[in-house]
Parts: structure tokens; sequence; C-alpha cells
């Protein structure tokens, strides 16, 4: 095995590592990305599920004043 082989081969390999290193880092953004997402949609429905709670609570609080309205 000449130098030369030797540079071609090391130099593939540090060639094919750097492009899976690069698809890595790609897919870790992107995975990052849509659970930050997936974070931001969660909240949202967090937010709208406590508005319908508090709602129920006034709805309860109405219907418990009317039944001791009617006593």
């Amino acid at each position: 095995m000449t130098t030369s082989d030797l540079i071609t081969i090391v130099s593939v390999n540090f060639t094919l590592l750097l492009g899976m290193g690069g698809m890595i880092y790609w897919l870790i953004s992107r995975l990052d990305a849509d659970v930050k997402s997936i974070n931001d949609h969660m909240k949202s429905i967090t937010n709208r599920m406590d508005n319908h709670a508090i709602r129920i609570d006034q709805l309860y609080a109405m219907f418990v004043q009317l039944v001791k309205d009617r006593k």
C-alpha cells in the first residue's frame, strides 16, 4: 500500500464521517423543532382546557344557586 492509497482511504473515510455527522446534526435539529412545535401545541390545548374548566365551574355555581333559589 502506497502513501497515496492511504491518503485516499483516509480522505474518503473522513468525507463519509463528515457527511454522516452533517446528516445527524440536521436530523437532531429537525427533531428539536418538531418537539418544540408539539410542546407549543400542547400548551395551547392546556390553556383551552383550563378555560373550559373555568366555564364549567361557573355553570356549576349558577346551577347550585338556582337550586338554592328554588328551595
